[in-house]
């Protein structure tokens, strides 16, 4: 049974244990209310959590895991802008938390702490099947209390620290709320020159793996629908929307 309360103006859903929030907040999307800007589930503890490309993310109590359902602003073809309202949202939560340590934003969906993953962000288009609505969901999950191996969690960088997931969630959705206005009134150019500033490693030889194909350069800005821009040696410019990208001496996978 959920605890449900009103934030915002929006309707968040607490559990104590779930398989995954972004598999639950699926099952509550028929009562999404027209009145209510989002719908947001988390969790104490995930049973069967997840990250990008379907890989585990471990999910003991003490740590943030929610997801966030919405409609998104504008055409599908912006929907990518999405990842960096949510990553500078999440960047602003945590900044208060993490003392002076060094903090940034690695393309497209983690916060990195002294160099190690701190937050990550997985997004998904979902279509309801028995009404058609389209929502974006947002599924976020912070390392608070714990951490994996070669990740870091807040009470690493600040032992003991007070901050609970519920706060973190809480601080995230108002600044969600005030970039997402930003971008509605003034566009993304705001949003993607701020999270450039703030983004990891990005004056480095960036790696592209698409598929079965590796490309090199370094990396160019971004276009107006959000994809970075990478310039190759031979001076042509490739588009990524999507893939895994390494900076620096960073290994690659496989």
């Amino acid at each position: 049974m959920a605890e449900v309360y009103s934030y915002l103006n929006g309707a968040i859903h607490h559990y104590t244990s779930v398989s995954s929030t972004q598999d639950e907040i699926k099952t509550l999307l028929h009562d999404f209310s027209v009145q209510q800007d989002f719908l947001c589930v988390f969790a104490d503890v995930q049973e069967t959590g997840r990250g990008r490309h379907g890989r585990t993310w471990t999910s003991p109590a003490g740590n943030l895991y929610m997801t966030l359902a919405l409609r998104p602003v504008g055409e599908r073809k912006y929907l990518g802008l999405y990842a960096y309202i949510c990553g500078l949202a999440l960047y602003d939560a945590l900044a208060p938390h993490i003392g002076g340590a060094e903090k940034a934003l690695k393309w497209p969906n983690d916060v990195m702490v002294e160099d190690k993953k701190l937050a990550g962000i997985l997004m998904e288009f979902y279509t309801v099947p028995e009404t058609g609505e389209d929502y974006l969901l947002i599924g976020m999950g912070v390392n608070i209390k714990s951490a994996p191996d070669e990740r870091v969690c807040v009470d690493d960088i600040v032992p003991e620290c007070a901050v609970t997931p519920k706060d973190v969630m809480e601080e995230m959705l108002s600044a969600f709320d005030a970039w997402q206005t930003d971008y509605i009134e003034s566009g993304a150019a705001h949003i993607l020159n701020t999270w450039q500033a703030r983004g990891w490693r990005l004056d480095e030889q960036v790696q592209a793996k698409l598929g079965q194909e590796v490309i090199k350069g370094q990396f160019s800005g971004f276009d107006e629908l959000g994809s970075l821009i990478i310039l190759l040696d031979n001076g042509e410019k490739r588009r990524i929307t999507a893939g895994q990208l390494y900076f620096g001496d960073e290994k690659m996978d496989g």
